[in-house]
């Protein structure tokens, strides 16, 4: 079988890698999603692991 140009069909072996690449990646987004905590709306949560730095904004005064 002659190399594929961009633009047509996908070769008959190139097919199954591709399916199986495909697979693959759906498996690892699912483990990612099950792995991690989530918001009451499924959302992931993000959780910081920068040191928290205090910031004063212009205009606010200690008293």
């Amino acid at each position: 079988m002659s190399r594929q140009t961009s633009g047509e069909a996908i070769s008959e072996l190139e097919m199954p890698m591709l399916a199986e690449k495909y697979i693959l990646l759906l498996e690892t987004i699912r483990s990612l999603a099950e792995r991690g905590p989530a918001n009451s709306d499924g959302s992931p949560r993000v959780i910081s692991t920068s040191p928290h730095i205090p910031v004063q904004l212009p205009g606010a005064s200690r008293t």
